[in-house]
């Protein structure tokens, strides 16, 4: 029985061979396609009429912000919870945490980390986002009118 690929290969062949040459068979990896669909929607975005940008923007932030609502409110009672359960545990005595270590640790990697480098991260992301914003206004306004609606919805 031949394998797969074998199968693909033979069927390939078959296909080229029936097609005239004004046809040109383009193989699609299963990578890009979802970048390549997501490409073609944001630059029918960006293109599009003020209207259009601004309602595409609004729709899209309500329905982030409100799935931003209900996400953030199940991680803020699991968080709460276990911050809970960790402080009865260490007043029963289940757990003991020595501060003194964990404050050294904290100040050495303080001491470690590069916030240079840290700030130069945040002022190329600040600038990423100041570019996107200005050069899609509707959109970008839209986006966030329609994520307070839906956040708070």
């Amino acid at each position: 029985m031949p394998s797969l690929s074998e199968t693909a290969d033979k069927v390939k062949d078959l296909v080229q061979e029936s097609l005239s040459d004004d046809f040109i068979i383009v193989e699609s990896g299963g990578e890009g396609d979802i970048n390549s669909i997501v490409q073609r929607i944001m630059g029918d975005i960006t293109t599009a009429s003020a209207g259009r940008q601004a309602a595409i923007g609004g729709v899209s932030g309500c329905v982030a912000g409100y799935v931003t609502n209900r996400i953030g409110r199940a991680v803020g009672l699991s968080l709460a919870g276990t911050f809970i359960l960790f402080q009865i545990a260490q007043h029963k005595g289940y757990v003991k945490v020595d501060w003194t270590k964990v404050k050294r640790a904290l100040t050495r990697a303080k001491a470690e980390a590069r916030i240079d480098e840290l700030k130069l991260r945040q002022a190329s992301v600040v600038g990423k986002v100041r570019n996107f914003v200005e050069e899609n206004f509707f959109l970008s306004t839209g986006f966030m009118g329609g994520f307070a609606v839906g956040f708070f919805f």
